[in-house]
C-alpha cells in the first residue's frame, strides 16, 4: 500500500517536468526585419492623431544650426509642425500647417509674421513610416524613452524620392524604434547628407562653391489618439 501511495504524486511530478521540458524545447521564432516593419506599417496607417518633439542639428562649412521640433498629426491628413531657433537663432519661428493638400506658413521674421497661403501641387501627408526605405536590417533592441523598442536601420532610396537639381547628391539613413507593444513608432532619427554647388556673386564676378551639409533629425512620438484639432489660419483676415 506504500508504494502505491507513492505513486500519484510520483506520476504528477513526472508530467510537469515532461511538460517543462516541452516548454523548454519549444523555439520561440525570432522576429524578422519584413515582418516588423509590415506590423508598423499597418500599425502607423491606422493611427487617428498623434504629437511630436524633437531636435533639428545641421552642420556645413558655415557652421551649426539648431532648431527645437514639434509637431501634431491627425487624420486624415492634416498636420502643424513649428521650428524654433537655437542660440543665435533664438526667437525665431517658423510654423506649419497643411490641410486637405493647402499649405500655410507663417514666419516671425516675415511680413508681421502673419499667415500666408503657398502654392503647392502634390501634397501628401500621411502618418506612415518613410516611404524610402531601402535595405533595412534589424538591430539589437533598444529601450527609448521607457519602451521597449525595435531598432530597424535603413538606407535613402533615391528611386523614391525628387529628382535633386544639377549635381546635388543625397544620403540619408533612418534610425526606427518600434514599440514592441504596439509597432507604433517611438522614435525616428534621420541621418543625412548633402552635396551641392551654390553661385554667389562677389564684385560682379560669379563664384560658385561646393558645400556640404550635414544633418541630425530626431523625432520622438507621443499621445497617439488623443484629441488633436488643426484648422485652416485666417489668411488676410479671412
Amino acid at each position: 500500500m506504500r508504494g502505491k501511495g507513492l505513486t500519484a504524486p510520483t506520476t504528477i511530478l513526472a508530467a510537469a517536468l515532461a511538460v517543462t521540458a516541452c516548454a523548454r524545447a519549444t523555439p520561440t521564432t525570432p522576429p524578422t526585419t519584413e515582418g516588423v516593419l509590415a506590423k508598423a506599417r499597418e500599425a502607423m496607417n491606422a493611427v487617428q492623431s498623434y504629437r511630436i518633439r524633437g531636435e533639428i542639428i545641421g552642420d556645413t562649412d558655415l557652421g551649426t544650426q539648431e532648431a527645437r521640433y514639434s509637431a501634431e498629426f491627425a487624420a486624415p491628413g492634416r498636420t502643424y509642425q513649428r521650428f524654433e531657433g537655437v542660440g543665435e537663432a533664438e526667437g525665431q519661428v517658423t510654423e506649419l500647417i497643411a490641410v486637405d493638400g493647402r499649405l500655410f506658413v507663417r514666419e516671425s521674421s516675415y511680413q508681421g509674421g502673419e499667415w500666408r497661403e503657398r502654392s503647392v501641387t502634390g501634397l501628401q501627408v500621411t502618418s506612415g513610416l518613410p516611404r524610402d526605405l531601402d535595405s533595412p536590417r534589424l538591430l539589437a533592441d533598444e529601450t527609448v524613452n521607457g519602451v521597449s523598442a525595435f531598432h530597424v536601420v535603413a538606407e535613402h532610396d533615391p528611386e523614391q524620392s525628387e529628382t535633386l537639381p544639377g549635381t546635388a547628391t543625397l544620403s540619408a539613413t533612418y534610425h526606427l524604434f518600434i514599440s514592441q507593444r504596439d509597432y507604433r513608432l517611438v522614435r525616428l532619427v534621420t541621418e543625412t547628407a548633402a552635396h551641392y554647388t551654390e553661385t554667389t556673386t562677389v564684385g560682379g564676378t560669379p563664384v560658385v562653391r561646393e558645400v556640404q551639409q550635414r544633418s541630425t533629425i530626431t523625432y520622438d512620438y507621443y499621445d497617439y489618439d488623443q484629441p488633436v484639432t488643426i484648422e485652416v489660419p485666417e489668411v488676410n483676415g479671412r
